[in-house]
């Protein structure tokens, strides 16, 4: 093999070890079972200390961790905690949770509860959703 990419990667394996996502999630939501929200002053306090290591962007969601919000299942149903995270620090925030509607999206957007909304089960169902979003957002 030549000299190439993956032999500058070799050299270097500390390149190979950086983290792409961390996930944080109480011991009662192992398993996937229920487990409440954290309080939204925790959120922002541990979203602070991630800014300060050196996380780029961080993604609000529920996802397989278990996490839950009794009584809401609107679009976008962590907003509330996304928007107090959004406003602590400087970091990109996504917000994921139940947005399966491309206005739904921009809503959210436009009140500014995230920098990006996640939309990741509405993909899975349908391959085409980002086409028909942006089609049924330009007319």
């Amino acid at each position: 093999m030549g000299p190439g990419p993956h032999r500058r990667r070799l050299a270097h394996p500390a390149l190979l070890l950086l983290p792409v996502g961390i996930r944080v999630r109480p011991a009662s939501a192992r398993g996937h079972r229920p487990a409440p929200l954290p309080p939204i002053e925790d959120s922002t306090i541990a979203a602070v200390e991630f800014e300060r290591a050196g996380v780029d962007i961080l993604d609000i969601t529920g996802g397989l961790s278990g996490y839950i919000r009794p009584g809401h299942d609107e679009p976008g149903y962590f907003a509330e905690l996304s928007e107090a995270i959004k406003g602590a620090v400087s970091i990109p925030v996504i917000l994921t949770g139940g947005v399966t509607e491309p206005q739904h999206a921009e809503k959210l957007l436009a009140e500014g509860k995230a920098d990006l909304i996640g939309v990741g089960r509405a993909i899975l169902k349908d391959s085409e959703w980002a086409q028909r979003a942006i089609r049924s957002l330009e007319g």
